[in-house]
């Protein structure tokens, strides 16, 4: 098996395994890119392991408190949220491991933060279809729905994440003495879940992961056999995600804030109100 080259966690492949939700993490089959081309007949098995999100590289400790499992049940408190409607841990825990697949630098990282955070965000549902995931985690794509580019960032095959240029106020709300944030949903059939996987595909470094291995065989009958070139400067510190130098800078310390815990209203809130540091 190839040494593992992407910024994904295991657990998140795993998300995409056979077994997937259950307590052991089973087979998830790869499509492995050569030279730029897909080919069917190098779909594998890969079996997972967990590991934690990010770690520093002297100390080997986990850089936030944010760790593989919790990532887990945020995810799978998205995907059961009614109404679009979940905690506000739950979706900073999201957003940081969002940003963490950008692998920025050290310097860099608490403004590509800053960038997710303040983008626009889409729930997507996948109504008769499945999501495959690259080994960047994320694919670039335009929006019709806002006309203008983005990621989409699959989580599972059911269930991923849509992203546009910020900033954009996202509406919060106070039920059950816990802060709430709303996202919408966009509910996606089955053409529009292809043309992104095949933009998944075509963005991958070199690994395509799928739960079933007819997924893959599919996409890549219809890939084309043209050689994809790579364009790094689209995900390069979250470009598409807008959000100027100035406001990146200003708004570099959100994360830490978030993650420490948004505060509590100082009176009884009934209506939404924009989220706001």
């Amino acid at each position: 098996m190839p040494k593992q080259s992407n910024q994904l966690t295991a657990s998140s492949i795993s998300q995409f395994s056979v077994n997937s939700g259950k307590s052991k993490a089973g087979t998830v089959w790869i499509l492995y890119k050569t030279n730029g081309k897909l080919s069917s007949s190098d779909v594998q098995s890969y079996k997972a392991k967990t590991t934690l999100i990010k770690t520093d590289k002297k100390s080997k400790k986990p850089i936030s408190d944010v760790s593989e499992e919790q990532l887990k049940q945020a995810i799978n408190e998205l995907a059961s949220a009614k109404d679009s409607v979940f905690s506000l841990d739950a979706w900073v825990k999201v957003s940081f491991y969002i940003a963490s697949l950008f692998n920025p630098s050290e310097e860099d990282r608490p403004k590509v933060e800053a960038a997710v955070l303040r983008a626009r965000w889409s729930i997507i549902v996948c109504d008769n279809a499945k999501l495959v995931l690259n080994d960047r985690g994320m694919a670039a794509m335009h929006n019709p729905h806002w006309n203008s580019y983005g990621y989409v960032f699959p989580l599972r095959p059911d269930l991923g994440l849509m992203l546009g240029r910020g900033p954009f106020n996202k509406p919060v709300i106070w039920i059950n003495d816990r802060w709430h944030i709303i996202i919408p949903e966009l509910h996606l059939n089955s053409k529009q879940i292809k043309s992104l996987n095949l933009a998944a595909c075509q963005q991958s470094k070199s690994e395509i992961y799928a739960p079933k291995r007819a997924i893959l065989e599919d996409l890549s009958k219809h890939f084309g056999s043209e050689e994809q070139k790579e364009s790094p400067d689209i995900f390069e510190n979250a470009s598409l995600l807008g959000l100027s130098e100035k406001k990146r800078k200003e708004d570099q310390k959100l994360m830490q804030k978030l993650l420490e815990g948004y505060n509590e209203p100082l009176e009884s809130v009934s209506s939404q109100t924009f989220l706001k540091i």
